[in-house]
């Protein structure tokens, strides 16, 4: 038998448009389906038809992954909240540790503050990553204060360094008190140069690249009238 002079009955009563066609809800037997469900393959029409992230769901399968993707977000922030309480760690200590070794050194490698501040900030995101096993805006947030946290533990690294110079030059206790008084370490912060400027933000730039997650964490879900 055929159909309008081409191909056979059976292969036209079989193709995918006609299946689709004929396919009726499951729900509602007096319907015709508009989808399936991509988890069960249940036939759908557009009255029990929902939809996540784009892909089609039944009312029980949609729950479903309601409830699965709440859980997997609690445990998101859990790990990214453990990663941040080791990057706030791991960024005071090191500050302080690298401070504590030019007081021992004398300063006498105070060049390499810059650079070793910049290596710790980015350390501290890749550790922050490695932790939290994905990327987040969350996980940005805590990436960018320690990060400016950490370049100006470095300004103050090089504020001890400029009293250390003070000293050296022999002033007396009196004179370097007075130097003290006259420039604290916020006036010496507000003398930082655009350098200082362009490196942290260049800094939080990197960790920007390395932790800013552009998907969105939330799961669409639209119900069969098209609201949320």
């Amino acid at each position: 038998t055929t159909i309008n002079g081409e191909g056979r009955f059976s292969d036209w009563i079989h193709s995918p448009f006609t299946i689709h066609h004929f396919m009726i809800c499951t729900t509602h037997p007096d319907k015709q389906a508009a989808a399936n469900c991509s988890i069960c393959n249940k036939a759908l029409c557009s009255a029990c038809l929902y939809y996540a992230d784009g892909d089609p769901y039944c009312q029980d399968c949609v729950s479903e992954l309601g409830r699965e993707h709440e859980m997997l977000q609690k445990q998101n922030r859990r790990k990214i909240r453990i990663a941040g309480i080791a990057g706030a760690v791991v960024s005071v200590a090191g500050v302080l540790g690298w401070q504590r070794l030019m007081f021992y050194t004398g300063f006498s490698m105070a060049m390499f503050t810059p650079i070793s501040m910049f290596c710790l900030a980015f350390g501290v995101a890749m550790l922050m990553l490695r932790i939290a096993g994905q990327r987040s805006k969350m996980l940005f947030s805590f990436g960018a204060v320690y990060a400016v946290g950490i370049m100006l533990g470095s300004e103050r690294i090089d504020y001890d360094y400029s009293l250390h110079q003070a000293a050296r030059s022999g002033l007396s206790a009196e004179k370097l008190l007075e130097f003290a008084q006259q420039n604290t370490y916020i006036a010496y912060l507000n003398r930082m140069d655009p350098f200082d400027y362009a490196f942290v933000l260049l800094c939080v730039v990197i960790i920007w690249r390395r932790l800013w997650s552009a998907r969105s964490d939330e799961l669409a879900i639209l119900g069969p009238e098209g609201g949320a």
